[in-house]
């Protein structure tokens, strides 16, 4: 379902979209647990800041609105 809607929003072939569709299952398996939960975002950051690349600028303003 992520990918799905990824896909209609245009990001499914974007590397970082990918990075966030491997780490998704840890996000939701640990929402009940507040700080796990903070880990497991945290870990997403980090991988994110990783990536090769500029970030997209329209994906920013599709986030921050």
């Amino acid at each position: 379902m992520f990918l799905f809607n990824a896909a209609v929003m245009g990001f499914a072939e974007s590397g970082w979209m990918n990075l966030v569709l491997e780490q998704f299952d840890a996000i939701v398996t640990n929402v009940a647990n507040s700080y796990r939960l903070q880990e497991e975002c945290d870990v997403l950051s980090l991988v994110l800041s990783k990536h090769p690349g500029e970030a997209d600028d329209a994906c920013y303003g599709y986030w921050y609105w």
